[in-house]
């Protein structure tokens, strides 16, 4: 097992593992771990146990909530040498893929399109060789790991159809602080009320209570989850490594689906959202995204970038929506034209305003198109960080209930232009959770931004939403988080989190 210590080893080799997307600069770890082996893990733990060090656990390093930023004189264990596809199970009549955490969401769907013929022999393949299965959720950043996928209940583009992680990991091995490990299938423990007693493998009893606190109704990802029943599987999902050091993950595959795709382009937000309407009528819409304005004129900046090849917008036509259509599940594309077409017109759009992607290669050219927008925005941010260092990007991350959707957002909006701020607003509006993306060009811009951010918060939690809705609430977060739950809420989730982690070692600074 590979590891480095000192603050100038650190400092100058990996540099990297410091910070994630959001630049949040943390501290510095006494010493770096590279585990290999879910025995390596465990070894470290008991050091850390030993000798009160605080974990953090680290992935890619493509969260944008300073999850993984280390703090002082900690461990921080990383987890790209934990990278493989263990084998290949039939639970319940599906079939389910066991990785470690370090395996990267490319590397599943390499392993889907052709298990026989993978890199590397995984134990089982052979039982899906002769049909074609994918991993739903679809995050939008492929080299994010599995495991803090699963520790922020990840979601994507097509999570508006399959929803989120969590409704596709059915097994989780964790090892706790107390160096104690974990089984939790998915099933296995439910609570009605009075919680789970879970007996570790060296036979010691743990009682989890059942928490009485409310998550919002919208898509969420904020805090530890709660319904009735509840199942532990998923308190663990979207705990931000507060828990359990995730060892391995069962994540159950679906038959693959299909898709058709179209890119819509509209005269207002108004037409755009009432075509997304629209859209959530129809069961076999698998996305809707959206782009506003300042998303397209962002996209046409690269436009002569010969690699993208983006075609001239549609006249006029300075909102879009993307959509993905699930074709003969059970219907072709073909038998809901008219409807389609209908809904445009009634939404001032049309076919001829509207980019399609009916085969593969279409497809994958519209989806680098909504990946492109925040990639050009973290290149933005990263030039104008080489004049202002202080300077990050702000961005929202939340959802709030669908009637008060749009007045949110023009409130939103609002705050933006009164302040003559830069920003570019797109993101996932089948479930209305939008990425409000604050762009400072100056330390006085900045300023301005960090306190117009607080106010956005403010409104959403005045109407019932969720300040993350899939990025996790990490270091960047916690006021909010704090401010969204009440005193009662989150002492239950403390005490969850004490019966779990007793000494808090692991991922100080996360939710608390």
């Amino acid at each position: 097992m590979r590891s480095i210590s000192g603050n100038s080893q650190i400092l100058d080799l990996l540099p990297e593992v410091l910070f994630d997307e959001s630049r949040f600069g943390g501290g510095i770890p006494d010493t770096v771990f590279f585990p290999e082996s879910i025995e390596d893990l465990r070894s470290i733990i008991c050091t850390a146990h030993s000798t009160a060090h605080k974990i953090v656990f680290a992935g890619a390093q493509t969260g944008l909530t300073a999850g993984a930023a280390p703090v002082d004189n900690c461990y921080l264990i990383v987890f790209s040498a934990m990278n493989k596809i263990n084998r290949v199970t039939i639970i319940d009549g599906s079939p389910v893929i066991f990785c470690e955490p370090g395996v990267t969401l490319s590397t599943i769907n390499e392993f889907l399109l052709s298990p026989g013929s993978f890199r590397y022999y995984v134990p089982g393949c052979e039982t899906i060789q002769n049909q074609k299965f994918f991993f739903p959720p679809d995050p939008t950043e492929p080299s994010a790991h599995i495991g803090g996928a699963v520790a922020t209940n990840a979601s994507g583009a097509r999570s508006y159809r399959f929803g989120s992680i969590r409704n596709h990991i059915v097994h989780i091995t964790g090892i706790l602080s107390s160096e104690d490990i974990i089984q939790v299938p998915r099933s296995k423990y439910i609570s009605n009320g009075g919680g789970f007693t879970v007996y570790t493998d060296n036979n010691n009893r743990i009682h989890i209570p059942h928490p009485a606190y409310t998550n919002p109704s919208t898509k969420n990802a904020s805090g530890y989850f709660n319904k009735n029943p509840l199942d532990l599987i998923d308190i663990l999902i979207g705990s931000e490594g507060t828990l359990a050091a995730f060892a391995e993950i069962g994540i159950k595959l679906s038959p693959r689906v299909e898709f058709l795709s179209g890119m819509s382009f509209f005269g207002s937000p108004g037409n755009a959202f009432d075509f997304a309407d629209f859209l959530r009528t129809e069961s076999q819409i698998a996305s809707i995204e959206y782009f506003d304005e300042s998303a397209l004129q962002l996209l046409m900046k690269c436009k002569n970038d010969q690699s993208v090849n983006i075609p001239d917008f549609p006249s006029g036509k300075l909102n879009a929506v993307f959509w993905e259509f699930m074709e003969n599940s059970p219907e072709p594309f073909e038998s809901r034209m008219n409807e389609f077409e209908r809904a445009l017109e009634q939404c001032n759009g049309s076919f001829e305003s509207t980019w399609s992607g009916f085969d593969i290669e279409h497809l994958v050219k519209l989806k680098s198109i909504r990946h492109l927008v925040p990639e050009m925005i973290n290149s933005t941010i990263a030039q104008i960080k080489t004049r202002y260092p202080g300077i990050r990007k702000i961005a929202t991350d939340t959802a709030v209930p669908p009637p008060c959707f749009r007045e949110v957002i023009q409130q939103y909006l609002d705050l933006l232009k009164d302040n003559s701020l830069h920003y570019v607003l797109f993101g996932h509006l089948g479930d209305f959770h939008l990425h409000l993306n604050i762009i400072p060009f100056d330390e006085t811009e900045f300023t301005s931004a960090l306190d117009i951010y607080e106010k956005m918060m403010s409104l959403t939690i005045a109407y019932s939403g969720t300040i993350s809705a899939e990025h996790g609430v990490g270091k960047l977060k916690q006021k909010y988080f704090h401010q969204m739950y009440s005193k009662v809420d989150i002492e239950e989730m403390v005490k969850i989190k004490k019966t779990f982690d007793p000494d808090g070692i692991f991922n100080p600074g996360n939710l608390f």
